[in-house]
């Protein structure tokens, strides 16, 4: 597992990074919940946790996230100004 899983991130970060996007980095203190989830894949074969876990991790898309959460803040705060 250790040596299958190691080989498998730097194959899919080269795939990113040849495709011009980041590379995706696995915090410590996520490590633990990711072998989880990959085991879970390995059992039920079905990826979606794991690849769900694994964008949520790329820098790109956790900005893209920050980003909706704000203009959904701004946006509610608008909404809320134009009843007062």
């Amino acid at each position: 597992f250790e040596g299958e899983k190691r080989t498998a991130h730097l194959m899919m970060n080269g795939v990113l990074m040849s495709a011009g996007l980041d590379a995706i980095s696995i915090p410590a203190d996520k490590a633990i919940d990711f072998r989880q989830k990959m085991v879970r894949f390995y059992e039920s074969k079905n990826a979606d946790e794991v690849m769900e876990f694994l964008a949520d991790l790329h820098p790109a898309l956790n900005n893209t996230k920050k980003l909706d959460a704000e203009k959904e803040k701004k946006s509610e705060n608008d909404f809320g100004r134009s009843f007062q």
